[in-house]
């Protein structure tokens, strides 16, 4: 600490110029951190203004750490996530999960808009999301459809919420594609065909079922 001062007061006098330097220290109150501002107050003489930065330190490791802990969730994500601004929808930053579900690469999207990529099926659609954010602050599972890069029409659920990046206001997206998932519902309601119901049938039936056009289905007994 003190080869570190001295160094400062040394480079104040030689230049003239304010110096500042950070270092810790043991006091009362356990181990602190502590910033000195050095400026040449007459001939070999410097005047030291220092206070106690502690609490401005732990601040700026919590928020590093918070920011590091995003940005490892949101990398990680298995949903597709991004981040854009609100006004225009100017894609910001996306995640792997986005390249790999919506087929654009992170440079095709970094600082082009949704309705640039035609991710949107309808402007009015992203233009009622952000009437809705506007008003609510979030939005959380809206069913959609958005298209991909090769055109195909997906279903999924939207999720954002707002986010203010120094002076932009922006959202934080993702989303859950449930295409697989709507097209097995479909598939499972549909009425059982004539050969998924050979297995029900009552003894003694040879064939499932009589159809043709012009009568209703009829049994047909051995």
């Amino acid at each position: 600490v003190a080869d570190l001062c001295y160094a400062a007061v040394q480079e104040a006098l030689k230049t003239g110029t304010l110096q500042t330097c950070e270092y810790p220290m043991q006091n009362s109150y356990g181990l602190r951190n502590f910033e000195a501002r050095l400026t040449v107050s007459g001939e070999d003489e410097v005047l030291a203004i220092v206070r106690d930065i502690t609490d401005q330190k732990q601040s700026e490791i919590a928020l590093r750490e918070s920011e590091e802990k995003f940005s490892k969730a949101f990398r990680s994500s298995p949903n597709p996530m991004t981040i854009a601004t609100l006004a225009e929808g100017r894609l910001i930053e996306v995640n792997d999960s986005y390249v790999q579900v919506l087929g654009f690469s992170r440079e095709e999207s970094i600082g082009k808009t949704a309705l640039d990529l035609n991710l949107w099926l309808s402007p009015a659609d992203r233009a009622q999301v952000v009437q809705q954010l506007r008003e609510q602050g979030s939005i959380a599972n809206l069913e959609f459809l958005f298209r991909v890069k090769s055109g195909e029409i997906r279903t999924g659920l939207f999720s954002a919420e707002l986010i203010q990046l120094g002076e932009e206001i922006c959202l934080i997206d993702s989303i859950i594609d449930i295409t697989e998932r709507k097209r097995q519902n479909s598939n499972s309601s549909r009425p059982p065909s004539a050969i998924a119901c050979w297995d029900r049938l009552p003894s003694g039936f040879a064939s499932p079922l009589i159809w043709n056009k012009s009568s209703t289905p009829q049994w047909k007994r051995c």
